[in-house]
């Protein structure tokens, strides 16, 4: 597509808006994805849009308003650790250069990680968590986040060549996702206020992403210990969590 009719390139992980945090998902295009969401475009082919834009990028730029109807804040950040070969579709190579710690060579059999720790301010009313760990092709990758008390537990694990596992251990206060060989596991939370989040995974030949979302009203975070291993090969070079807040009231994008 043209890009100075169509804007260039982003993606939900590299972008950090309002409107991308929103419609991440919704713009995938003719497929449905690993978390059961159709895109647009599959929408309007299949005739459940009957007026609007062709394809997904028209869709993504026509005007956006989101009305923040709390009396306070939102605030949202999101963090992900990830290692793709370039071959992969140029999003992927996008999302690469921000969150591989070896994006310059991705090339390369080692253990990645990236941790780091999370203060809030006052007493938050309500939040929302996302974590996910997923590989292809023979590696292994696992999400760890500390200071879950009485949490949900969907303990749960497929112990098959290809194998999953989530595990709630709530009198150490851990929840861990972990898969191995071309698998995946997710977990969604709500009220839940971790004071640390742990990714880490192994990197053979293909593709591994691990990731971790929160939303949060009425407070502030900041974030400590911010790390990420290897170091200093990476284009980013250890990014923080990439932050957003949302205003009392409407947003227009």
């Amino acid at each position: 597509m043209d890009s100075s009719i169509y804007g260039d390139l982003t993606i939900s992980s590299t972008e950090n808006s309002i409107k991308m945090n929103y419609l991440g998902w919704a713009t995938l295009g003719d497929y449905q994805n690993t978390n059961g969401i159709y895109g647009y475009t599959y929408l309007y082919k299949q005739g459940y849009v009957t007026e609007g834009p062709e394809n997904t990028a028209e869709f993504y730029n026509k005007p956006f308003t989101f009305f923040n109807n709390f009396d306070q804040q939102i605030v949202t950040f999101k963090s992900y650790l990830v290692n793709r070969r370039l071959s992969y579709d140029i999003h992927r190579v996008l999302e690469n250069s921000y969150w591989s710690p070896i994006s310059k060579n991705p090339y390369q059999n080692i253990t990645l990680s990236r941790s780091f720790n999370i203060s809030y301010e006052g007493s938050p009313l309500h939040s929302s968590i996302w974590f996910k760990a997923y590989t292809d092709n023979g590696m292994s990758s696992r999400v760890t986040l500390s200071g879950m008390n009485n949490a949900t537990d969907y303990t749960d694990r497929n112990n098959l060549t290809r194998s999953w596992s989530i595990d709630y251990n709530q009198g150490e206060g851990t929840y861990t996702v972990q898969n191995t060989n071309c698998a995946s596991a997710q977990v969604i939370l709500q009220d839940q206020y971790p004071t640390s989040v742990s990714m880490s995974g192994n990197t053979t030949w293909s593709t591994f992403h691990d990731g971790f979302e929160m939303a949060l009203v009425g407070t502030n975070v900041t974030f400590s210990n911010v790390t990420e291993s290897p170091t200093s090969q990476g284009d980013m070079d250890n990014p923080s969590p990439m932050y957003l807040v949302v205003p009392v009231g409407e947003t227009t994008e």
